[in-house]
């Protein structure tokens, strides 16, 4: 009976985060020190615009993310993670090869130093391809798999002073 009213109050937390975290658009700019994302690179929008945007990522994937990290197998976890991050790096080299094949060939040649500000301004700006919160969760889910793994079992109790099973001591080389 406890299962369902827990479910309903994680989705409703879930929802209200959802909300939560877009009502960060509403910010005045003068909260976050009237900065933006704004140089010779290009102009975006404003900073609580971006925060918001990027922020409903995050918790919009965090409930699989952890669902994943805390009810997979371990392996299937860092599987996960590393699938998450190669997408999420096919992503980032994606953006890259867009940028020079579009901005970097439109721009004058003065420009052409700001090459690396215009890609982290694209990244900042791109909010409706969620190449940092991939990243971010493969990545997540890589120290879950690896924290998981280096755990003992939970059958296994642990005696005061011991290691987990195939763990060994790092002054035990020392001592032969």
């Amino acid at each position: 009976m406890k299962q369902p009213i827990l479910v309903c109050f994680a989705a409703a937390a879930w929802a209200g985060g959802l909300f939560g975290v877009l009502s960060l658009q509403y910010l005045p700019d003068h909260c976050l020190g009237e900065h933006g994302v704004c140089g010779p690179w290009g102009c975006g929008a404003p900073l609580p615009a971006l925060m918001a945007c990027h922020g409903f990522w995050l918790v919009l994937f965090a409930p699989a993310t952890v669902y994943a990290a805390r009810r997979l197998k371990p392996q299937t976890v860092w599987r996960l993670g590393a699938g998450l991050v190669s997408f999420a790096g096919l992503g980032l080299v994606g953006i890259a090869v867009w940028q020079a094949l579009t901005w970097w060939a439109q721009v004058d040649k003065s420009l052409h130093a700001y090459v690396v500000q215009r890609y982290l301004f694209v990244l900042a700006t791109l909010v409706d391809v969620p190449v940092l919160e991939t990243l971010l969760a493969g990545v997540t889910l890589w120290w879950a798999s690896i924290w998981r793994m280096a755990a003992p079992p939970a059958n296994e109790p642990m005696l005061a002073g011991s290691m987990p099973s195939g763990a060994s001591r790092p002054c035990d080389a020392l001592t032969t």
